[in-house]
């Protein structure tokens, strides 16, 4: 079962085969007039692997997006993340039956190298035991014993128009991309619900460009503090 899906584009944002667009009405809701009681925010897109912490039988597992273990892929990036959790695994005692935590595993390069001010994972999205997305304000409540970064905020408030959000993003971000940062993520909110998200990734970003299984050479890693 995937556990986390893909975010759809906002319009003029670079795709692949498989992505989709968000509609034109909601796109309005972010970038032009959010509707009473909702709340923009507008976040660096990180240039990583998705992966997932979560508990099932009590168990602490790492998996990736598609619901598979990281320690059983042949994939060697997802295969570290589960040693990483595994060294890890006090920093998430507070992580509750059937809860996931959705991160970016940065060690390797993708499609952008950083040296990481931070560690090499980042926080991105929080779902309850029931499956729900919480808000940002309610995920950083939740996980703070663990400690962890997350995806550094632009904007909280009103619509955002996307020219606006890319200056603010600067041609490198604020997560130590040596390339240009790969773009942003909107987020509309009410008070204690997730409505929906939306990504824009700049046109300039070539998707796998430092992976090994594309270049036939060693892997890129990334530093970290």
């Amino acid at each position: 079962m995937k556990l986390y899906g893909k975010i759809p584009h906002l319009s003029g944002s670079r795709t692949g085969r498989a992505d989709k667009h968000i509609g034109l009405a909601p796109a309005k809701r972010l970038l032009v007039q959010c509707g009473v009681a909702e709340q923009v925010l507008v976040q660096e897109k990180l240039d990583g692997s998705n992966v997932i912490v979560t508990r099932r039988n009590g168990a602490l597992l790492a998996l990736g997006r598609d619901g598979k273990p990281c320690a059983d892929s042949i994939n060697p990036l997802r295969v570290a993340f589960a040693d990483w959790l595994s060294e890890q695994a006090a920093r998430f005692r507070w992580l509750a039956e059937s809860e996931r935590l959705v991160l970016e595993w940065l060690a390797v390069a993708h499609g952008t190298r950083y040296a990481l001010p931070h560690e090499p994972v980042v926080a991105l999205d929080f779902f309850d035991a029931l499956g729900k997305r919480l808000t940002h304000a309610a995920m950083l409540e939740v996980i703070a014993p663990a400690g962890l970064p997350v995806p550094h905020l632009l904007h909280q408030g009103l619509a955002l128009p996307l020219e606006t959000a890319l200056i603010r993003l600067g041609e490198h971000g604020f997560h130590g991309a040596l390339d240009s940062a790969e773009g942003l993520v909107y987020r509309l909110e009410s008070k204690h619900q997730v409505l929906l998200l939306a990504k824009y990734v700049r046109h300039n970003k070539q998707a796998g460009l430092y992976l090994a299984d594309h270049t036939g050479l060693e892997e890129v890693r990334n530093t970290w503090t």
